[in-house]
């Protein structure tokens, strides 16, 4: 079973909407084009970076939100403590 995330998002142009994020089996799905599957989600493997904070350079996405350009940083936070700065 995934575990499903709606992340509001907006853009520099003032663009609001909500970005989906499924994570199952050691992958992270980015976009998908709908919430019930994974069909063209950007897809990240886990890695052990993650637990420090690994950036990743600009990509899109091909999925509902369709994101253009965006820098990504991934980084593993356990549930009650704050991001690193």
């Amino acid at each position: 079973m995934a575990d499903t995330r709606h992340i509001p998002f907006g853009s520099g142009s003032g663009r609001q909407t909500v970005l989906v994020v499924s994570y199952r089996d050691g992958v992270l799905f980015i976009d998908p084009k709908s919430e019930h599957g994974f069909h063209e989600a950007t897809r990240l493997v886990d890695e052990p970076d993650w637990k420090d904070g690994k950036p990743y350079a600009p990509f899109n996405t091909r999925g509902f939100t369709r994101l253009n350009n965006v820098n990504f940083h991934m980084e593993i936070v356990p549930i009650g403590l704050k991001r690193k700065q």
